[in-house]
């Protein structure tokens, strides 16, 4: 009776997470889940995909809800399986991801007894999801509607990131008799909530914008669909500058992509500049940013805070007032009102320095193989989607790619700014938002050598096109003062892998080539992007060299800036 008991609820549980809108389940193999997975692979509206390893799943799960914006259900087998997924659920809570994780549990009264392949599963994920519960056994006189009603209250939780719904099985697990056929749909079934555009509080915020005369917008890390043109008729309305960060969804798209401002780093890295153009105001939309250069001279001045989730993204407490609502309504419904006038030449001042900062850097990255001059050519040619990682791959795209009228989504997982994961990630992206390149270091192809596995086994079902480049570890310390501590530097920090990748990349079965030549780079990442599958192109970079032409790139900012 177990076993018929198991088959229903676990139909009724996934049938309804179906109804409210779940188009794809990633699994991995283990026999406490045994229900769960024969009726997610029962459903006919359930893409199914089977991944060995726990946390290459939570991360695929990750890129594909990102991409989706759709719930994806993980699940997996009892025991300590579902610790592999944390990495992933913790990256999913700062980004507001929704995934919906299934653990399949042993029973109640198992747990606390020796039983084997038995832990405590609740409170798994601690802080880290925004809703969980406990579920009961299923039993032969327990109503299904209690697995449909779990479902409902995951589904209006999810759109505020991950849940944890624990399922508890008895054995027998199955039976040849078990039918797995999803129960009707249910009257009146909603799905995943919806974040308001409705926007409290606008009064309030147009009398702080008014108030300002050298204000600044900036566009930080966190929205992956274009809104750009919202951006641009806010900025002009105001007639105020636009920063926008490379992952912020308004850099590239539709719009005045002459009037964004990305070369804000370099140019704030210019004492005499940063401290003449310090605003009396900054509107920021999205997540903090990323450069110390820009963090710390946000950090001096009063910021008004956008966010659809209501985050506090305010490491320097500055912030003098929170607003939770979409930015692209905020920037519709101001844009339509009437302002004073701005300090006379302030925008066109900041877009005086872009045109010059903006031709130095691409100046500066049409020679050699260097990381900021591989990060510009990445971003042109990528087809539709980028994903870029932690550490230098996401400092340089943001330095270095200039703003373009081209719709690319750009996908980074900034949440926790980790590289765990990066390669998984970027194939679950992949396989919602089509062709796509990820720009990934060594440390982090190395890290995540199992997502490369996991990527060979569905390259028949992507078009990724992975580029690495190879600066013998970890590239980025050599820009912070610990570089100076050479006496255990290169052990400690840098920590050189050593790992042949045209071998790993065989093994794999994806496509590999290697670059060490500039002239080598577009035929290569022409050739990939061109053709289904996977690719994996290793780009040699010396990085001695890679840090002296960072500091020629922020010189020759300078200099511009200084010339007549």
């Amino acid at each position: 009776m177990s076993a018929q008991a198991n088959g229903r609820a676990a139909a009724t549980l996934l049938g309804a997470l179906a109804q409210g809108g779940v188009q794809a389940v990633v699994f991995s193999p283990g026999s406490r889940s045994t229900p769960l997975v024969l009726a997610a692979l029962a459903h006919p509206d359930l893409e199914a995909v089977p991944v060995l390893d726990e946390r290459a799943a939570g991360f695929l799960a990750l890129g594909m809800a990102r991409a989706s914006r759709r719930p994806v259900v993980l699940i997996c087998t009892s025991g300590s399986a579902g610790a592999h997924w944390l990495p992933a659920v913790i990256e999913a809570r700062q980004d507001h991801l929704p995934l919906i994780l299934l653990t399949a549990d042993r029973p109640p009264e198992l747990v606390g007894s020796g039983a084997g392949q038995t832990i405590d599963q609740r409170r798994f994920f601690g802080a880290f999801v925004v809703a969980e519960a406990q579920l009961p056994s299923p039993e032969p006189g327990l109503a299904t509607g209690v697995f449909a009603a779990f479902a409902e209250d995951a589904l209006a939780a999810v759109v505020r990131g991950p849940v944890h719904l624990n399922v508890p099985f008895r054995e027998p697990l199955w039976s040849p008799e078990v039918d797995y056929t999803p129960p009707a749909a249910r009257p009146g079934f909603f799905g995943p909530a919806k974040i308001s555009t409705e926007i409290h509080g606008l009064e309030a915020l147009a009398t702080a914008l008014a108030a300002a005369r050298r204000g600044v917008i900036y566009c930080g890390p966190g929205d992956d669909d274009p809104w750009g043109e919202a951006a641009d008729a806010l900025a002009r309305a105001l007639d105020w500058p636009l920063l926008v960060e490379a992952s912020s969804g308004a850099r590239f798209g539709p719009g005045d992509a002459e009037g964004r401002i990305t070369s804000y780093e370099a140019l704030l890295r210019v004492p005499v500049f940063a401290a003449a153009h310090r605003p009396d105001c900054v509107l920021h939309f999205g997540a903090a940013a990323h450069a110390r250069a820009v963090d710390g001279w946000l950090g001096q001045v009063p910021v008004l805070l956008v966010d659809p989730h209501g985050d506090r993204h305010d490491p320097a407490h500055r912030a003098v007032g929170r607003w939770q609502a979409d930015p692209r309504a905020v920037c519709a419904a101001l844009a339509q009102r009437s302002w004073p006038a701005a300090e006379v030449g302030w925008r066109a001042r900041w877009w005086a320095a872009e045109v010059r900062a903006g031709a130095a850097l691409t100046a500066a990255c049409a020679t050699g193989l260097w990381e900021g001059a591989l990060a510009a050519e990445v971003a042109a040619a990528a087809p539709s989607a980028l994903h870029v990682a932690s550490s230098m791959p996401f400092r340089d795209v943001d330095a270095f790619a200039r703003a373009s009228a081209r719709s690319l989504k750009v996908f980074c997982s900034r949440g926790a700014s980790g590289i765990d994961g990066t390669v998984a990630t970027a194939l679950g992206e992949a396989r919602v938002a089509g062709p796509m390149v990820a720009l990934l270091g060594d440390l982090a192809l190395t890290h995540d050598a199992s997502g490369l596995l996991l990527a060979g086994e569905l390259a028949e079902s992507v078009n990724l096109t992975l580029v690495v480049p190879d600066n013998g570890g970890g590239g980025i310390f050599e820009f912070l003062p610990i570089a100076g501590h050479r006496a255990v530097f290169e052990r400690a920090f840098l920590t050189p892998q050593r790992v042949d990748f045209r071998a790993l990349a065989a093994a794999a079965g994806v496509r590999y080539v290697r670059v060490e030549a500039r002239a080598e780079l577009g035929p290569a990442l022409a050739a990939a992007i061109a053709q289904p599958g996977v690719d994996l192109i290793h780009v040699i970079i010396d990085r001695a060299a890679n840090v002296v032409r960072h500091q020629q790139a922020w010189a020759a900012v300078a200099a511009a800036l200084e010339a007549p």
